[in-house]
């Protein structure tokens, strides 16, 4: 068979084979949750307290590093949640497919299109905008868009009368991980073998 005539195939995420890949990110999502956990746990504590006994004089928070950390792991949550899932997909993509082709048509996909790609490339299913995996990974991707791509706005005049909505970084945080494994979830569905992130 010549090279002109050969086929590649898609190949089995679980063949043998060593890969480089950047891990942890699952992991770290998980850490960053915690301890937005844990420091809405000592702030309540500490409210407790105060309420107990107003003339309290132990200082309870220091005004300007409580919400820094708190937003220092919520925002970390919310974007080692993406690098998980961004790391899984091109790690099943190179493995199945090979690098050199990966990286030619789908690397530079958004993280939706690339679901879609991958899964219909790979597993031979059609999926969506509107299915629930593309939905998943779609409201992961824009909290960290939101992060990384920090935009400002002009509120108008309704806005600055009720103050702009702004949702809590404890949930921001706590979605994020709650999504980061709906979408394990999901894509092992499609392709059992592709169980746990791949280890990302």
């Amino acid at each position: 068979m010549t090279k002109e005539t050969s086929k590649a195939s898609v190949l089995s995420f679980s063949r043998p084979g060593t890969w480089l890949v950047p891990d942890g990110f699952r992991d770290r999502a998980h850490f960053c949750l915690d301890q937005v956990q844990a420091h809405d746990a000592e702030t309540d504590g500490d409210l407790a307290d105060l309420k107990a006994d107003p003339l309290h004089r132990r200082r309870i928070l220091k005004a300007a590093e409580f919400p820094n950390a708190l937003e220092f792991f919520s925002d970390s949550a919310v974007i080692a949640a993406a690098m998980a899932i961004e790391g899984f997909l091109n790690l099943y993509g190179v493995v199945r497919l090979g690098e050199l082709f990966y990286q030619g048509n789908y690397e530079r996909l958004n993280p939706a299109q690339k679901v879609a790609a991958l899964l219909g490339t790979c597993c031979g299913v059609l999926i969506h905008k509107d299915d629930e995996i593309v939905q998943v990974a779609r409201r992961v991707f824009d909290r960290r868009n939101a992060l990384v791509h920090p935009k400002s706005r002009d509120l108008g005049r309704k806005d600055r009368a009720r103050g702009a909505a702004r949702q809590l970084p404890q949930q921001i945080a706590y979605d994020s991980a709650i999504d980061m494994e709906r979408f394990a979830t999901l894509f092992a569905t499609y392709d059992p073998d592709a169980t746990d992130l791949g280890g990302i």
